[in-house]
Formats: C-alpha cells, structure tokens, sequence
C-alpha cells in the first residue's frame, strides 16, 4: 500500500524520544508532532530566500537554533539533560559551578590586594553568562559566591545574554525570582526594556537580567563573563578558494535536491565577511597559510565579536 505510513518504531524511539507504545497508537501523530517545527521552518527559510536570497551560512544556521517562532532552542521544550539532546557538565555536579565560584572570588578578591596594600574594593561587581541554559550553572556559582564573602555581601548584577523565552523562564526560576518574573521573562512579547531593568532573586544582594546580545549588557564595575559551551554553538561562515580568491557559501533552494531542498552555492563575487579573512584583525588568515583551489574553511564571525 503506497499510502501505508511504515516506521521503524526501536529506532525512531532512540533517536527521537517517543515511546513505541505511543508511536504504535498514532505513527501519523506522533511522527507530524516531530516534523511539524522543522517543516514550517523549511517553508519559513524557502520564504526568506525567494525574497531576499540566498542566505549565508552564518544566518541558516541562526535561523535553525534561534528562530523566535521555528528555532531548536526556542521551539523544543526539553533540550538538556536526559530528557533532552546532551548534557553538560553543569548537569551533571553542583562541582562544577562551585569552582567557577571560587574561581570568580578569588579572582575578585585578588584584584585588591597586593604585597604592598590593600586596595579597597568596589562595593559590586557583574557575572555575565552567555548561553546559561536552564540556569544551573549560575545557581551553584552564586551559592559558592556568597558562602565565600566573609560576611560581605556586594551587590551583585547577573547578566543572561539568552534568546529562548523557553530558557529564560527556566533561569528565572533556578535563580529563585518569582512566578509573575518567570512568566514575563518567558513570554516572546515581551519587551526587551523589560528584561533588561533587572530582578530580585532568592539570593542576598543579586538582581537579575536578561539581554538578547551582549553589546546590551550595561555598567562599568568589574565584571565575569561565563561561557560554558558556549562559543563552539555559534554560527559559522563558510568560504571556498577560487581562482578569484575567497568566495563565501551561500545556501540556496533547489526543488530537485535533497529532502528539504536546499542546497549550497558559492558566491559569484566578494561579501564583506570573505574580504575580512584578508584584513580583519582577528580572522584574517596568516601569509604562511597557502590555499588550494576548491579547498573550504568554516569562520566564526560571531564567536571572533564575542571574543
């Protein structure tokens, strides 16, 4: 039967999480309930593409993990742990964020004393985390923070550089704010002035924040930037060398190709971002490096601004 929908139901449960019994009962359901974010985010970034053109690599790849409405971090409800896709090293002991702790005080605590004198230090500081997941990290070094302080609470301003309302409202609730700030920091609509004015949380002396971008990150005491896993998620460019230099990759649609008709294609001229691997201070490539016609390179030109 042609039209019989056929599954293998051991291996759909390993790789996707739905039980056999459940897929058994409804494959059509359970198999569209998978399918359906990805779907409309192919029809979304086929849209995007005949209107504007072809995307680099670099935006198709942001478009896939953060779109507001079709994105994997903004779409999925269970990302990390063993419900979810991967673990990290926060989930898995409060150890780790502990020492991070320990770390960022002694490294605080550190700035203001030397052999000669003791320096008197500012009366708060910021710990800035970018990609803080469900906050746990940030839950265990604040804790590990505080219980080091020797009876000085400074005030401190936690800064989440996060773009899934899903995750932010998971923070908001490790971080011991309330449900009404769980519930707002949660919801897409919400203005970014919102997020940002800052709140109090269960522990002594610490508001917290929330920014789409880092450059929207305020202040100007000391500051901890945090990034667990973090720069190795971020998009990248893709170039190839040809006889007329560095050509950037660009993904484009081809209704022929593939399961959801994409494909990649390499620029007929210069983009600003293949001009900057001959200039750029921080990802031009050296003179030693000779490139071979045909040969590609991936460059992180959201991870060299964020560094």
């Amino acid at each position: 039967n042609p039209n019989k929908l056929i599954v293998d139901t051991k291996q759909f449960e390993k790789d996707f999480g739905v039980k056999q019994e459940e897929l058994k009962k409804s494959p059509e359901t359970e198999l569209a309930k998978y399918l359906k974010g990805s779907t409309e985010l192919a029809k979304y970034l086929k849209g995007s593409i005949r209107i504007r053109g072809p995307l680099t690599v670099s935006q198709y790849f942001r478009e896939a993990l953060t779109n507001e409405k079709f994105g994997y971090y903004t779409m999925k409800d269970d990302i990390f742990g063993t419900k979810g896709d991967f673990i990290t090293a926060p989930e898995i002991s409060q150890m780790f964020g502990e020492m991070i702790g320990i770390w960022a005080r002694q490294a605080f605590n550190g700035q203001f004393k030397t052999k000669k004198k003791i320096k008197s230090a500012p009366s708060s500081f910021r710990i800035v985390e970018l990609g803080p997941g469900r906050g746990t990290l940030m839950s265990d070094l604040l804790r590990s923070v505080r219980s080091t302080s020797g009876g000085i609470d400074e005030q401190i301003s936690v800064h989440f550089v996060e773009a899934s309302p899903k995750l932010r409202s998971l923070q908001a609730r490790a971080m011991g704010c309330s449900d009404h700030v769980a519930n707002l920091v949660g919801d897409p609509v919400t203005e970014e002035s919102l997020l940002e004015q800052g709140y109090k949380s269960s522990f002594p002396s610490v508001s917290i924040h929330w920014h789409k971008e880092l450059d929207r990150v305020p202040g100007t005491d000391p500051v901890f930037i945090i990034a667990q896993e973090f720069l190795d998620a971020l998009p990248v460019n893709v170039f190839e060398y040809t006889k007329k230099g560095w050509r950037e990759i660009l993904v484009d649609i081809d209704e022929k190709q593939g399961n959801h008709h994409f494909r990649y294609l390499v620029a007929d001229a210069p983009s600003v971002s293949s001009m900057a691997l001959y200039k750029h201070p921080k990802i031009a490539l050296p003179p030693s490096f000779v490139p071979k016609i045909g040969q590609r390179i991936e460059v992180s030109l959201d991870r060299a601004l964020a560094v």
